[in-house]
């Protein structure tokens, strides 16, 4: 797959310059201001992200870390969020 195949959520702390680029490089982006999300918690945006997905692009490490302990667990849950039950 190409990058361009690719669709990104960005979160709120991601500037808008950033996703402008990415947007004139041909790539799907939503930010998190655009879907009135601003101040959902980490699991909310990364449901959004399943449920569309997304690619969730943060500098927030709290996302790296619920995907890190459900690979460590194995069962895919994702600090609450079933990720098998809400990928479309």
């Amino acid at each position: 797959m190409k990058v361009t195949e690719f669709s990104w959520l960005a979160d709120e702390n991601i500037d808008p310059a950033v996703v402008e680029y990415m947007r004139r490089k041909g790539l799907s982006v939503q930010s998190i201001q655009e879907a009135v999300m601003r101040g959902a918690s980490d699991l909310k945006i990364l449901e959004k992200g399943l449920n569309e997905q997304r690619i969730v692009l943060t500098h927030d490490r709290d996302f790296g870390t619920m995907a890190i302990e459900a690979v460590k667990r194995d069962d895919g849950d994702f600090g609450g969020l079933d990720s098998a039950s809400t990928i479309r």
